[in-house]
């Protein structure tokens, strides 16, 4: 079961080279946070990876992983995260569907879908 490559392509892969690469007169990461972002993403890619297996194994059209893709991302939407003032979870509620979103991205990718 061949699963297409590019999940990290465009703004991601230049996120990436600006983690690893900064530009003259930016700092350079150090390498305690470049061990974390790399782990982040070794996670995030196996992540989208075990998914798009699993909607190969499915054998799901992309019109039903689009469909799933985007009641994951209503139901995240409603989304409530105690303990934090609303600012604070408003903030921490977009960055996380900001990344889901990102993700869900990845998937299509690895399962060679035209975007939309």
């Amino acid at each position: 079961m061949a699963v297409g490559t590019g999940a990290f392509e465009g703004v991601e892969a230049q996120a990436i080279q600006a983690l690893f690469f900064p530009k003259q007169g930016e700092e350079k990461m150090n390498a305690d946070i470049i061990k974390e972002e790399a782990r982040l993403y070794a996670i995030e890619y196996m992540v989208m990876n075990l998914y798009a297996h699993l909607h190969k194994i499915l054998n799901a059209s992309p019109e039903t992983v689009r469909r799933v893709h985007a009641e994951s991302r209503e139901r995240m939407a409603l989304e409530t995260f105690p303990g934090m003032d609303a600012v604070e979870s408003d903030s921490f509620s977009a960055e996380t569907q900001a990344t889901v979103e990102r993700m869900q991205d990845g998937i299509e990718a690895l399962l060679g879908m035209a975007k939309k």
